[in-house]
This record gives C-alpha cells, sequence and structure tokens, in this order.
C-alpha cells in the first residue's frame, strides 16, 4: 500500500475515532511534522462536534476541528510548553482535593479532608463541600454518599429512628444501604425522591436548569407536587418549571463521571462546560462576547492543573484569560 493511501486511512480512523492507541501516537508524531496536512479535513467536512476521548488511563486526545492535542498526564511539560503556559495563566488552580466541613448540634464546625473521606457519620450534621473540593461520607445505617464541589448534605439528628431522610443541595451520588423497614428518602428543593436499596446520582445545582436524577441500579420513585414517576437502571428524571419527565438520553457512565474521576462533555455547550470547571477549580466564568454554540463530546481527566486544561483548548480555537479568580471566555 503506498504511502499516500496509508496517511489517508489514519486520518479517516483518526476522525472517526477507531484509530488504536498506537495509531493515534503515529497520528500526531505525523501531524507535529507537517506530512497530514494534505490530508486533513476542510473546513467543510469536519465535524461540527468537538471531540475530547480518552485513549487510556494516562493518556488524553483533545480535538477539535482537524486541530488535536495530545498529553499525558504522567509526564511533565516540556519547557516551552510549561512557559507558555506559566505566561498565559498566571493564577494557576490545582484541581480539587477530598476537603468538606461538618457542623453538627452543639460543636464547632469542624474540616475534614482525605484523612477522613470515607468516614462514617455516626449522628446528624451538615456536610459542605467548597468549590475545588469533593468529599464521601458513610451514614450511620451504612448508606454512602459522595458530594460534588459546592455540594450540600443534611442528615438530621432523627435520621433512621422511624425512617430515613436525608436533603441534598449540589451534586451527589448515592448507594442506599437496603432496609425495607425504613424507607429512604432524600430531599432535593420540592423533589422526594423514594427508595428502598439501589444507587443513583442527582444534580440539583441551583445555576443548571433542571433538577437531574440517574438511576443506576434498583428503583426510585420521584413525588413533586402530587405527580409521581418511577425510574428504571439507566433512566434520567429531570424537574424543572414543567414538572417531571423521563429523559433516557443520558447513560450511567455520563451522570457518574465526575465521581470516578473525568468530566464527560458528551453533547454539553460551553456555558456547561464552564459551570463545570467553575465548581471544580473554584473560579468566577464571565465572556467577552457572544460564545460559540458549538457542541463538545468525550472525556477530560479532573486531575489536571487549570493552566493545562486551558493550554489544551487555546490552541484549538478557545480562548481564554484567566486574571485571579475570574476566568473569561474571549470570543
Amino acid at each position: 500500500m503506498k504511502k499516500k493511501e496509508i496517511y489517508r486511512q489514519l486520518v479517516t480512523r483518526y476522525f472517526s475515532g477507531s484509530a488504536s492507541v498506537e495509531e493515534v501516537e503515529v497520528f500526531f508524531r505525523l501531524l507535529d511534522r507537517g506530512e497530514l496536512d494534505e490530508f486533513l479535513p476542510t473546513e467543510g467536512q469536519r465535524p461540527k462536534t468537538v471531540n475530547i476521548r480518552w485513549y487510556a488511563a494516562a493518556a488524553a486526545i483533545v480535538l477539535f476541528g482537524s486541530a488535536a492535542l495530545f498529553w499525558r498526564h504522567t509526564a511533565k511539560p516540556k519547557p516551552a510548553t510549561a512557559q507558555i503556559a506559566a505566561n498565559q495563566f498566571l493564577n494557576d488552580k490545582a484541581p480539587g482535593t477530598a476537603t468538606a466541613t461538618l457542623s453538627q448540634s452543639g460543636g464547632q464546625p469542624r474540616t475534614l479532608d482525605s484523612h477522613n473521606n470515607g468516614a462514617q457519620i455516626k449522628k446528624g450534621g451538615t456536610i459542605t463541600t467548597p468549590a475545588s473540593g469533593e468529599f464521601a461520607v458513610t451514614l450511620s445505617d451504612g448508606t454512602r454518599i459522595w458530594l460534588n464541589s459546592l455540594s450540600r448534605l443534611t442528615v438530621p439528628d432523627d435520621f433512621g429512628k422511624t425512617d430515613r431522610t436525608v436533603n441534598i443541595t449540589g451534586e451527589a451520588y448515592v448507594e442506599v444501604a437496603p432496609d425495607p423497614r425504613r424507607p429512604f428518602h432524600v430531599r432535593v428543593g420540592d423533589v422526594d425522591i423514594q427508595v428502598l436499596g439501589t444507587a443513583f446520582n442527582v444534580n440539583a445545582y441551583g445555576d443548571e436548569p433542571y433538577i437531574k436524577t440517574t438511576l443506576i441500579k434498583g428503583s426510585i420513585k420521584l413525588v413533586r407536587s402530587g405527580n409521581s414517576l418511577l425510574l428504571k437502571p439507566g433512566e434520567e428524571a429531570r424537574a424543572d418549571v414543567g414538572g417531571l419527565k423521563i429523559d433516557t438520553g443520558e447513560n450511567a457512565d455520563q451522570a457518574l463521571a465526575w465521581k470516578n474521576g473525568y468530566f464527560d462533555l458528551e453533547g454539553a455547550d460551553i456555558r456547561t462546560i464552564m459551570r463545570q470547571i467553575a465548581r471544580w477549580y473554584g473560579v468566577e466564568i464571565k465572556y467577552e462576547g457572544e460564545p460559540t454554540k458549538e457542541r463538545f463530546g468525550g472525556q477530560i481527566g479532573r486531575d489536571l492543573n487549570l493552566s493545562e486544561l486551558l493550554t489544551g483548548l487555546t490552541k484549538n480555537n478557545l480562548h481564554f484569560r484567566l486574571e485571579g479568580n475570574i476566568l473569561t471566555v474571549l470570543n
């Protein structure tokens, strides 16, 4: 097979997402040398969705149209690249860590960190995660709850005496310990999630357009203003001003991406992505001009420094300015 045909097939496989890890590495070596320029899609042929894909635990691929960036989490950036990042983003932000505050009646607020992550909370209280924080707790009945950044879990002092009711704001993944005699309730705003023994994710941030509950296993019933619906595993319920409805468009992997250590950007627009970045890196987002209407796809790790994430994006027709805690998206 002639070299040109091999290059053409390699480019086709890369843009279709079917390239192997080895083929992807070859693709970028050739791309850096300019040997693939004549085979890259023209502007009109490029996918309208931006692709961000994981090919291995330590490697991420970011693809915007015909431009691409490849980096390994385990490798230190080259000096020139590091200097560029330092010049562009002088106030870098590290990724979030396991941290929370526990407030209980009769005591002073207590700061929790990685040494307490997953520990059992034996009585009622409120656990709050800050921006750039996440935390896991085990309740007295064995139920396990993971909190994403800027989230709050409130457990009443009488938890478990007759039923088991908690309140959640923000985002949480819940694995309920089975106990048919004591139903488990999660109150999220005006929505009551009723379960026996199951696992689900709930996203109820105030800046998101709706409350989103994704069932992983078991079954749950959502009740709101006299209306109710039952979810089956893999289904998602959305609660907004129009009421409750089931949406089967999002899978469990996407709902649990934050808990599993990455951002899943499938179908997300830039505003949705920036809300996630704001919570995880503790920055305020502003926009200059009208942001792109482009939709994104794929995944990227939450263990990157903000400068690493932004440096990758700036090479691909997205531009930012980071000043203190304000991250501006430039048109």
